[in-house]
């Protein structure tokens, strides 16, 4: 099918490079779009595009002379950009619905069969992230809103990659894994409802579109979201933030200073965030414990306690 394909394509090229520079310009280009019309009806698909890299070449002709071949040329790739986004659309949603446990699935199953009776009303797409627990579907809903913020955000020149992402697909796979690393927020302890929401914090961060982008975009295995520290989730400026501050607090302990370790275990009592640095010392007697200093990264906020 590929050599086809690009036989057909040849003869539009041939009688295209004809029509811009023959002498009988419209007998040429008339025959050009008799071949354009045979090339738009060839059956294409994602893999034959991808291997055939016709869409490229094809590209060239959006330029030519003749301004019925130009937009016949642009016609023909968008029709083909159009198939190679639902392909990938379609792919990539199968591939998280892979990763859905069989719970989620049979959930999955019980919402179509309830649907079936009445086949002319479409499925909405929101009841595919319910699952009947009030918490975790509340959990469901922060993940969807947060991802679909995303192709509002992205440059231009990941945009169709960003679209081709189906935000709810990827908010019950993360939810659910989530769901079974973790267990149930409610009887969680402490530490795994810090953690669950240091994930919400970060996704829904107006300032941590990185994040956000990653996850939806599938650059983060299931298995490595859960087990992030908060400062793996922060985009790429904290990253940068959080380096300095270790290289200033690297500089000073070579100066002779106190050590300023960073961490995500101190609330900020003014700005309520969760990144912060911290260094002890002795101030009272040696049976005493140490005094810890804390100053928030955010907002430069000092305290202490012993």
């Amino acid at each position: 099918m590929g050599k086809e394909l690009m036989r057909l394509y040849e003869e539009v090229k041939k009688a295209a490079d004809a029509a811009a520079t023959s002498t009988d310009n419209q007998v040429e280009e008339n025959r050009c779009l008799d071949a354009f019309k045979l090339l738009k009806k060839f059956p294409v698909n994602l893999e034959i595009l991808r291997y055939t890299q016709v869409g490229k070449h094809l590209r060239v002709l959006t330029k030519h002379p003749r301004l019925k071949i130009q937009a016949f040329a642009k016609n023909l790739v968008d029709i083909w950009k159009g198939i190679i986004l639902k392909e990938i659309s379609e792919n990539k949603k199968q591939k998280v619905y892979q990763k859905i446990s069989k719970a989620e699935k049979k959930q999955v199953s019980k919402i179509l069969k309830r649907a079936s009776p009445r086949p002319t009303a479409p499925l909405d797409e929101k009841t595919m992230i319910k699952i009947g627990d009030v918490t975790r579907d509340k959990i469901r809903e922060i993940l969807h809103e947060a991802l679909s913020r995303v192709s509002g955000e992205a440059d231009e020149a990941i945009k169709d990659q960003v679209n081709a992402c189906d935000p709810i697909r990827v908010s019950v796979s993360v939810e659910s894994i989530v769901f079974q690393k973790w267990g149930s927020f409610n009887k969680a302890a402490r530490s795994i409802k810090i953690k669950y929401r240091s994930l919400m914090f970060n996704l829904k961060d107006p300032k941590n579109k990185d994040f956000r982008r990653r996850v939806l975009l599938g650059e983060f295995k299931l298995d490595q979201i859960v087990n992030m520290r908060t400062e793996d989730m922060a985009s790429d400026e904290r990253k940068k933030e959080i380096e300095e501050i270790r290289m200033r607090a690297l500089l000073k302990c070579k100066d002779g200073q106190e050590l300023k370790g960073t961490t995500d275990q101190f609330v900020c009592g003014k700005c309520r965030k969760r990144e912060c640095t911290y260094y002890q010392m002795q101030t009272r007697s040696a049976d005493e414990p140490m005094t810890t200093y804390v100053t928030c990264v955010s907002c430069n906020h000092h305290w202490k306690f012993c």
